[in-house]
């Protein structure tokens, strides 16, 4: 049997699949966690492919999506019952948070949007992320 080599970018998008498509994919589990407290839960692109290059940085793979997203998610989740009294309707993760930089965004139920001040990270301090 032939081996066929995939690069990166052909696994990237694998795994990009994985968390996107699957029928009960990672994201699709988390959003719907949220749900539970009436919080809507959004993943930008930038966030999906820089947990998927993040996967491939450690060299796990698709073992290791669902730590990667979830630790993005610790925070938000022991916080969602406070956010949701503060009258927060949705969480947007648009970028990967591995600064305060991009931490998450939350949207108003009067439509204003700010930047997660009190998001933590729970892994590697200004990993880097391609």
């Amino acid at each position: 049997m032939e081996k066929r080599f995939c690069p990166d970018e052909c696994f990237d998008m694998k795994l990009i699949h994985v968390l996107t498509s699957v029928k009960n994919s990672i994201l699709k589990q988390n959003q719907k966690l949220l749900e539970i407290d009436n919080l809507k839960l959004s993943f930008g692109d930038e966030f999906i492919r820089s947990a998927a290059t993040l996967a491939i940085k450690r060299k796990l793979g698709a073992r290791a999506l669902k730590g990667v997203v979830e630790e993005t998610l610790i925070s938000i989740m022991y916080r969602a019952p406070k956010l949701k009294k503060q009258g927060v309707v949705e969480i947007i993760l648009d970028k990967y948070p591995v600064s305060s930089s991009h931490a998450p965004i939350l949207k108003y139920e009067d439509g204003r949007t700010e930047i997660d001040t009190q998001y933590k990270t729970y892994r590697g301090i200004n990993e880097e992320v391609d």
